[in-house]
């Protein structure tokens, strides 16, 4: 199928992250009704996703480097040795989704139907599991129907100690027109 996106594009990874976000957010809220308490300390947290995050970097690195060898031969008309990279691609491709599969279900492992975490998570990242979330605890499927805490952290640990996720989630409850309350560190999100 022929999304109309090359597979170079910013659009076209996008699509694959919140695609890795929406399953792994699912497997999360629906695996636990409590939420699991990570014994990892801040800092371990933050470090083990920096070395998954690099881990898919690389991937990403590998996949773009494959793609280009591959159209290489394409161009000069090598049709078997196109024909051989289309596997490699399909295993870089591969390769890469479950790297992001793995650091999102780390990151997310804590979700519940009233509880998510988004710390440690990109801004682009947060705002799609935000999403995901609230669509998810609107549906029909799901019975909590009462307040829904949202972590962002307060920022301490970000560069220059100045706050970036929790004004963009702030910023993008309000353009969404969700009542909520501010907490330190956290949003209380108002049942409708």
């Amino acid at each position: 199928m022929h999304t109309g996106l090359s597979p170079y594009s910013k659009a076209s990874l996008q699509v694959r992250m919140e695609t890795s976000l929406k399953r792994e957010m699912e497997r999360s809220v629906k695996a636990g009704k409590q939420r699991n308490q990570n014994s990892m300390k801040p800092s371990e947290v933050e470090a083990k996703a920096a070395s998954i995050r690099n881990d898919v970097n690389e991937a990403l690195k590998e996949e773009v480097r494959l793609r280009i060898l591959k159209d290489q031969f394409f161009l000069e008309g090598k049709t078997e040795e196109n024909a051989k990279m289309v596997e490699s691609v399909a295993m870089g491709v591969a390769k890469t989704d479950a790297l992001m599969a793995k650091l999102y279900r780390f990151l997310l492992q804590s979700a519940t139907n009233t509880f998510i975490d988004l710390h440690f998570l990109k801004v682009t990242e947060a705002e799609s599991v935000l999403a995901l979330f609230l669509k998810h605890i609107s549906s029909p499927c799901c019975t909590a129907r009462t307040e829904v805490t949202v972590v962002t952290g307060r920022g301490l640990h970000s560069q220059g100690g100045v706050p970036i996720l929790r004004p963009a989630i702030k910023n993008y409850l309000d353009r969404q027109n969700i009542k909520y309350k501010e907490q330190p560190g956290s949003f209380r999100i108002l049942p409708p």
